[in-house]
C-alpha cells in the first residue's frame, strides 16, 4: 500500500479550503502587479505585506485560522496516543503553529500557541500527563501559567522572526522561525524547571548532575525529533502552499 510523504498529508489538510475559494483571480485582482505568490497577499510580513484585506478576505482568513486551530488541538490531543505506540515521544503540533504564524502574523501565532497550551493544561490538571501533574500538585497556579506561556510565546516569537526576516530571504525566514518555535517552547520549560521547580528537578535527577539531567532527561531525543520534524516539514509544506 502506497503511503504519501507526511508533508503532503499536511499539505492536503491545509488546502481543503481551496475547494471553497472559487476563482482565485477574483480574490487577488492585483496578481500581475505583485511579484510575490498569490497567498503572500495574506501574509503580514514587514516589507512584504500587502494592503488591508477586504471583508470577504478577512472572513476567509478567519476560517483558515480556525482550521489551523483545529489542527493544533487535534494533533496535541492525539500526541499521547501516537507516542504510546512508539519508543519515543513525537510531537508535530509546532508545525501548524509555525505555519499559522507566518501565514497570518504574530497575533495568530500567539493564539495558536495558546490553544496548544490550553490542551496541555487540560492534560496536566486531569493527570493525563503524569509528570506534569506532579508539577501541578506542587505549584498549581504557576504550572498552569507555564503551560500557557511557553506555547503562546513559541508561536508569537516564531511569527515575529519570520516577519523580520521574510523581506530578505523567505525560505530562510521560514527555517529560522521553524527552529525558534520548539527552542522557545522547550527552553522556557527548562528554565522554569531550573528556577521554580528546582526541588522537584533535583529529585527527578536522583543524584545525577542537574544540568546533565536537563539535557538528557528533559530535552533528550524527543526534543531533537520535534526540532528536526518542525524545521524540515514547515518549509516543505510552506513551499506547497506557496507561502
Amino acid at each position: 500500500m502506497n503511503k504519501k510523504p507526511i508533508h503532503l498529508a499536511f499539505y492536503n489538510i491545509f488546502t481543503l479550503h481551496l475547494f471553497y475559494e472559487g476563482d482565485s483571480k477574483e480574490l487577488f485582482r492585483n496578481e500581475k502587479e505583485n511579484t510575490h505568490s498569490k497567498l503572500e497577499d495574506y501574509i503580514p510580513c514587514g516589507k512584504c505585506g500587502g494592503g488591508e484585506m477586504k471583508t470577504t478576505q478577512k472572513t476567509l482568513a478567519l476560517a483558515r485560522t480556525a482550521l489551523f486551530a483545529a489542527i493544533v488541538a487535534v494533533l496535541q490531543i492525539l500526541s499521547p496516543l501516537i507516542s504510546s505506540a512508539l519508543p519515543v515521544t513525537i510531537s508535530l503540533v509546532m508545525i501548524p503553529i509555525v505555519l499559522g504564524g507566518i501565514y497570518f502574523g504574530p497575533k495568530t501565532g500567539a493564539v495558536l500557541g495558546l490553544i496548544f497550551g490550553l490542551v496541555v493544561t487540560v492534560f496536566t490538571v486531569t493527570g493525563m500527563d503524569k509528570s506534569a501533574f506532579l508539577l501541578f500538585e506542587a505549584r498549581p497556579i504557576l504550572t498552569i501559567f507555564l503551560c500557557l506561556l511557553k506555547g503562546t510565546l513559541a508561536g508569537w516569537i516564531a511569527a515575529l522572526i519570520y516577519k523580520a526576516l521574510c523581506g530578505k530571504n523567505r525560505l530562510w525566514a521560514i527555517i529560522v522561525a521553524s527552529a525558534a518555535a520548539p527552542v522557545v517552547n522547550t527552553g522556557i520549560f527548562c528554565a522554569f524547571m531550573y528556577l521554580a521547580y528546582n526541588d522537584i528537578l533535583v529529585s527527578w535527577a536522583d543524584g545525577t548532575n542537574v544540568i546533565v539531567f536537563v539535557l538528557t532527561g528533559l530535552i533528550g531525543i524527543n526534543f531533537v525529533i520535534e526540532f528536526l520534524s518542525t524545521v524540515i516539514l514547515c518549509p516543505a509544506i510552506a513551499s506547497r502552499l506557496k507561502i
